[in-house]
């Protein structure tokens, strides 16, 4: 399973929220951001943070969490 996979239960949920943005995967061939105000809650996706090593950053004056894949790691 790829880290697509994944994620995709979780595209696309927040893209009508003020304030939320989605960017998915695409394959490596570049950065990907994902702001989901709800994530840092989310022990699954702390999870899979954890497990395929990304950095998660709080932003509190934004008020959403950054997920930051480590794209070099994955590809």
């Amino acid at each position: 399973m790829n880290i697509t996979e994944l994620f995709k239960p979780f595209f696309g949920r927040w893209q009508s929220q003020e304030n939320s943005h989605n960017f998915i995967f695409s394959d490596c061939k570049e950065i990907s951001i994902i702001n989901m105000a709800w994530a840092i809650y989310d022990p699954t996706i702390v999870e899979i943070c954890k497990i395929y090593d990304f950095d998660i950053v709080w932003n509190q004056k934004q008020n959403f969490a950054n997920y930051i894949p480590a794209v070099s790691k994955l590809c």
